[in-house]
């Protein structure tokens, strides 16, 4: 029987909370102590198929913050943190892919981040 409270724990997570996953598509999931579940277009759907792709790292959580928790984020070439409080700066960094859990993460995914905004930006000019 799997543990899905550990895979959740090797992911950062816990169960119950909701994460996003960066690839296209619409729903949010969570693990539950039955599987990882996705809400999409208000349906519950346990589909353990993605849970595949994710221990592999073929897809990566994204980090959704509730509020007043503490985030990070990159700013004029450097890690800053700042607390979900749900404003204009906050959406920002969220939907522009610069929201992490650690500073870790914001290094990790440092280069990977710029290179995606700078290939949108690119392609905005064509």
């Amino acid at each position: 029987m799997v543990n899905f409270k550990e895979v959740a724990k090797m992911l950062g997570l816990t169960l119950g909370e909701k994460f996003k996953l960066d690839r296209a598509n619409s729903g949010t999931y969570c693990f539950t102590e039955s599987g990882l579940e996705c809400v999409c277009g208000g349906e519950e759907i346990t589909i353990n198929a993605t849970l595949g792709a994710l221990l592999m790292g073929g897809v990566k959580v994204v980090f959704i913050p509730k509020q007043g928790d503490t985030y990070y984020f990159f700013d004029l070439g450097a890690v800053q943190s700042a607390k979900w409080e749900g404003n204009i700066n906050n959406f920002y960094h969220y939907y522009a892919g610069n929201c992490f859990r650690t500073v870790g993460e914001a290094l990790d995914n440092y280069r990977e981040l710029y290179a995606k905004l700078r290939k949108h930006y690119e392609k905005t000019l064509l």
